[in-house]
């Protein structure tokens, strides 16, 4: 369901806890960056930032925020200004952003 919390493929592992919380807790500076950039028309920044998410939202166990950064930045790439469909990717990434929350394990 497209509103339902997204929670890491990692959440019962004790070593990356702590980093999962840190990754989530930066997503809001995340997507502040990204909607400055997409305001500024920063094309390079928006590639930064997906390429970025492409890589970490696996790392940290968040293969939809993987799959957006995807899109996001195969959107993105060989555009010289940010065009519908680039804006189109980055609200689905945001989107998803804020879908992402931690919780710890229970135990």
């Amino acid at each position: 369901m497209k509103d339902e919390p997204l929670y890491s493929e990692y959440l019962d592992d004790p070593d990356m806890g702590e980093l999962i919380e840190d990754f989530v807790i930066g997503l809001t500076a995340t997507v502040n960056q990204l909607r400055l950039a997409l305001s500024q028309n920063d094309v390079e920044q928006v590639k930064r930032i997906a390429h970025q998410m492409k890589g970490a939202g696996g790392g940290y166990g968040f293969p939809d925020l993987s799959q957006v950064g995807w899109e996001l930045e195969n959107a993105i790439n060989g555009e010289d200004s940010i065009t519908p469909r680039v804006l189109i990717r980055a609200e689905d990434f945001i989107s998803v952003c804020r879908r992402v929350q931690f919780a710890p394990a229970i135990r």
